[in-house]
């Protein structure tokens, strides 16, 4: 409660959990409330609630910390009391297995595999999403996690079939033209001319509420 940050610590402060007396490497990184694995941002006296990844819960760890995770420091912490009165979670930890070499979480409900074969990737999005929605996952152009002037692959299960939609983000709105240019979320055939998408779905499957677009996109 009434939990302050300034968010100048850098880009590897994240909330961290663990055992022992007091916070250490040995430890493990905690999604921010919204479940995105970014570092911190500023918080001034906000009540967040913090989910345990995975099969974790707040009954295996003694602290929680404000963690510099490059520079192994703590920048405060609390004790978490024994025998904490804490409801058990009503969410099921669902295993997802994937063939590739590389895989990383971008979010508590979103993860993207990968395995480089040049002149191509091959991508997989995992995500616990609704029948109704979709993933997205792209490249920044600006060397930083940013929307704008970034390539981004737009994957979602409509019944029978499975899409990949490639797509050109020029401006924080939907896409408009503007004497015959366009500008906004496009399609990359509506955006840039002459393109067409460069990915390629190769398979899809929906089980258990998880989505999971495999796709060929050329470098």
């Amino acid at each position: 409660m009434d939990f302050s940050y300034d968010g100048a610590g850098g880009d590897s402060i994240h909330f961290w959990v663990g055992r022992g007396p007091q916070p250490s490497p040995k430890g493990t990184l905690v999604p921010d409330e919204m479940g995105y694995l970014e570092p911190l941002r500023r918080y001034v006296k906000e009540d967040i609630i913090l989910q345990m990844p995975g099969t974790l819960t707040v009954f295996d760890i003694r602290w929680i910390s404000v963690y510099n995770v490059k520079n192994r420091l703590d920048l405060g912490h609390v004790i978490v009391p024994e025998g904490i009165n804490v409801p058990p979670s009503l969410l099921e930890v669902i295993p997802v297995e994937t063939d590739f070499e590389h895989c990383q979480m971008l979010h508590s409900n979103l993860a993207v595999s990968w395995s480089v074969f040049a002149p191509s990737i091959t991508i997989t999005l995992i995500g616990n999403v609704e029948e109704n929605e979709y993933m997205a996952f792209g490249v920044s152009k600006q060397g930083a996690s940013k929307m704008v002037g970034s390539d981004v692959a737009v994957a979602y299960v409509d019944g029978l079939l499975g899409y990949v939609d490639d797509y050109n983000i020029t401006a924080r709105s939907p896409c408009t033209g503007v004497l015959g240019v366009n500008r906004g979320v496009c399609l990359d055939e509506k955006s840039l001319p002459g393109a067409t998408s460069d990915n390629q779905i190769q398979n899809f499957r929906r089980e258990n509420g998880i989505n999971a677009v495999n796709q060929l996109k050329n470098l």
